[in-house]
């Protein structure tokens, strides 16, 4: 047999091989795995037949039911890091929903991925008055402390009325959270004249807001911690029955009286944005007062109350023309000749800077940094489509964000690309990064200057129980080891989930000093849970976070104490 040689340079035969092995891979599917396991009820255990379990796969979307035995089966799932996804619709309400993060290797299937949904607790009694006959149509507010933007607050979590038997069942608030119940009057629309009698003497007493067990002050209230799936019952509350009170003056819409709407509430619980930006209350009166601005609502009773008012626009997807907000106490009489502005939009101009030298455009990358969105909420008025609190800017660069209200915001700033952190955030010579910022204080027009770093790194957690195994789904949470004070910790807190190998990265932090801290249950923004937190330095030795770098810290779940 004779055998015909060819010679091939070398390069040619390189390439051929190169391309042939290219165009072979971009044909092959990449090996899928899946992930599996069981959807159960707590605290009970039960399993969760028909939940619907999620998660991102190789071709996109991937979802199925769970059998009557709470199982399921996740097909086609590529390598990596993946969240799964569980939820329960329920027949009323919100649906039971949780995830867990996990570590998928190519063609691996991933077994014991069990979730649970947590029943949501309830929380049930009567409202009744001083003879312990029922009080309906009362609204039942669970009531959390939590600190949010530098303060302590009180905020609505959840909320619920009485029927005709004075009966209320108070559900859908955080379980493991202590919470205050208040009952107060129903919203109720208040004329801009009063027409009860000028002499307060002449005035039935009225249902004033009363917190759990019976007490007009919410540093009288007992605070109350439920479970998964607990049910408190016979938690009465008796209305504490108080003189009627008036408040009378006039608004005004800059230094002119107007005709404003207006909306008076408790001053506590706080009216507005909580720390988890959702927005919370209502208001007991609501109404318009006249074309002279004058008001005389009535109705009130004695302690601390707010009032925030508007001239509200042409239609709702208009901002106010004018808003104020004031705070005013009565004790034993009606309040007179008071006067309550509203001021007029504003415009905040805005600085945004780098810590350093900007990289210099190439043709592959002509916009090295990309532009961030700058965005500010109100933590009093829900943000209405005609208020531009949302605006890009480049970076370094500059904008003026318009038509702000005189109230005050919070700062989010969002598009930061990899390496880079805020630094720092400054309004009127106050840091705002983890405090609020009020919109036109600045008596000079001081830019917002919000300064960007770039060489933020990381932290590598893996995370153990006490007998060194992997702490799968444990609650990690990081914070500075500057922040020595509630308020800061809560301000400058970052948490995530462990995967099924105790790991969880953390996503670009300032270089320097970190605690990080592993729990079984997440940590919320109550002082009792902050406060746990900073006790448990003590046992734990604080990481460094290196420029541009990553560093890895080993620490071991416990309970917070």
């Amino acid at each position: 047999m004779r055998f015909l040689f060819v010679s091939i340079p070398m390069a040619s035969l390189i390439a051929n091989t190169l391309s042939a092995q290219a165009g072979s891979g971009s044909s092959t599917p990449v090996p899928a795995g899946s992930i599996s396991g069981q959807i159960v009820y707590s605290p009970s255990g039960a399993p969760v037949p028909n939940a619907v379990v999620s998660t991102r796969g190789a071709g996109g979307r991937v979802e199925v039911k769970t059998d009557a035995q709470g199982h399921y089966v996740l097909k086609g799932i590529a390598a990596g890091a993946a969240t799964v996804n569980a939820s329960m619709d329920q027949p009323q309400g919100f649906p039971l929903q949780t995830s867990r993060r996990v570590q998928i290797g190519q063609a691996q299937d991933l077994i014991g991925i069990d979730m649970k949904l947590a029943i949501p607790p309830q929380i049930k009694g009567r409202i009744i008055d001083q003879n312990k006959e029922p009080v309906p149509n009362m609204q039942v507010m669970a009531v959390a402390r939590e600190y949010s933007h530098g303060a302590l607050r009180y905020v609505f979590a959840g909320a619920t009325q009485s029927d005709d038997r004075g009966e209320y069942t108070l559900t859908r608030f955080e379980r493991g959270r202590g919470l205050i119940i208040m009952v107060r009057p129903s919203p109720a629309r208040a004329g801009a004249i009063s027409d009860l009698p000028t002499n307060a003497a002449m005035r039935k007493q009225l249902a004033a807001p009363t917190f759990y067990p019976g007490s007009v002050s919410v540093e009288g209230a007992q605070v109350l911690t439920l479970g998964d799936g607990e049910i408190r019952e016979g938690v009465d509350i008796p209305v504490v029955r108080a003189p009627s009170l008036c408040i009378e003056g006039h608004t005004l819409a800059g230094s002119a009286p107007a005709a404003l709407s207006f909306d008076i509430s408790p001053e506590v619980p706080t009216f507005g944005q909580s720390g988890n930006g959702g927005m919370y209350g209502t208001g007991m009166f609501h109404g318009e007062t006249g074309p002279d601005g004058v008001i005389r609502a009535c109705g009130l009773t004695p302690g601390a109350w707010a009032i925030h008012l508007d001239q509200r626009g042409a239609s709702f997807r208009d901002a106010p023309a004018f808003f104020g907000t004031a705070t005013f106490s009565l004790t034993d009489s009606d309040l007179h000749d008071v006067a309550i502005a509203a001021s007029p939009r504003v415009s905040l101009p805005v600085e945004v800077t780098l810590d350093g030298p900007a990289p210099v455009p190439t043709p592959d990358k002509p916009r090295p940094i990309p532009d961030l969105t700058v965005s500010l909420q109100s933590l009093v008025y829900a943000q209405h489509t005609g208020e531009s609190a949302t605006n890009k800017v480049s970076v370094p660069g500059s904008l003026s964000i318009q038509d702000l209200l005189a109230d005050n915001y919070s700062l989010t700033v969002r598009g930061l690309g990899p390496g880079m952190y805020i630094e720092s955030a400054t309004y009127n010579n106050a840091d705002v990064l983890r405090h609020t910022l009020r919109a036109g204080a600045s008596a000079d027009n001081t830019p917002l200057r919000i300064t960007i770093g770039e060489n933020g790194g990381s932290i590598q957690v893996a995370a153990t129980d006490k007998d060194s195994h992997p702490a799968d789904n444990s609650f990690i949470t990081v914070f500075p080891a500057d922040a020595i004070t509630e308020a800061d910790v809560a301000a400058t807190y970052t948490s995530g989930t462990t995967d099924q190998t105790g790991a969880w990265k953390s996503g670009t932090l300032a270089p320097g000093k970190y605690y990080a801290i592993a729990t079984p249950t997440p940590a919320d923004r109550s002082p009792e849970a902050i406060g746990k937190l900073l006790r448990a330095r003590v046992q734990n030795d604080p990481v460094t976070v290196p420029p541009s770098g990553t560093v890895n810290a080993a620490v071991v779940e416990r309970t917070l104490q």
